[in-house]
């Protein structure tokens, strides 16, 4: 993140990404979308206060099913959620959007593998219902493992949903498909300067990546 300051970087909220997309406006050259799956209570605890330190904007894909009523003490040996009132404390930084309610899951059968359970449609459509109940009503959506069919994207444009993210590593153009947008995987050990000045393709960095968590 001092790295992302350091070099002028602007980061751009999910609306201005869309209208970006679809050739509505321009965006500085050195723009980025900073994004968090899950909604991890380390995300308040850790990157909150940083992002908040560079006046950073982010987004956080939420699973709705795991958000706390209320909030738990820190352990950082274990995982825990989000809470409300963590959520709520820290919309002056991130916006929240959809993860599903209840389908970050394995379970869907395809091709002899077990995939995401956002693929059986019947179970999506009964989810969207859920994450919207949670108040987390937008039009904007993280794939769980990043799986996604067009079946998916039908149900998904039908319950008001215009732009959906996958963990295909890529760089976002004008034009993309926006239900079907790429993003990249950043870790500790990324080069963050080479992959950002493309010195390293967004593949390069994956298999780095890979590598680097065996």
């Amino acid at each position: 993140m001092e790295y992302l300051h350091d070099e002028g970087y602007y980061t751009a909220t999910l609306e201005e990404l869309e209208k970006y997309v679809l050739g509505e406006i321009s965006l500085p050259e050195k723009s980025i979308v900073i994004t968090f799956d899950d909604g991890y209570q380390n995300n308040y605890i850790y990157a909150y206060p940083i992002l908040k330190k560079y006046g950073f904007h982010g987004t956080i894909f939420m699973i709705g099913g795991e958000i706390k009523e209320q909030t738990v003490s820190f352990d950082p040996k274990k995982k825990s959620s989000l809470s409300r009132a963590e959520i709520e404390a820290s919309r002056d930084v991130f916006e929240y959007h959809s993860h599903t309610f209840d389908l970050h899951k394995k379970g869907f059968p395809k091709c002899g593998e077990s995939h995401s359970l956002a693929l059986d449609t019947a179970l999506l459509q009964q989810d969207i219902q859920k994450i919207k109940s949670t108040g987390i009503d937008t039009p904007y959506i993280a794939y769980p493992y990043g799986e996604v069919s067009m079946q998916m994207i039908y149900y998904l444009r039908e319950n008001g949903y215009r732009m959906g993210f996958t963990v295909l590593q890529d760089f976002v153009k004008p034009g993309d498909p926006l239900m079907k947008l790429p993003r990249l995987t950043v870790t500790s050990k990324t080069n963050l300067p080479e992959l950002l000045e493309h010195k390293i393709t967004p593949k390069e960095a994956m298999n780095m990546n890979s590598m680097n968590s065996l």
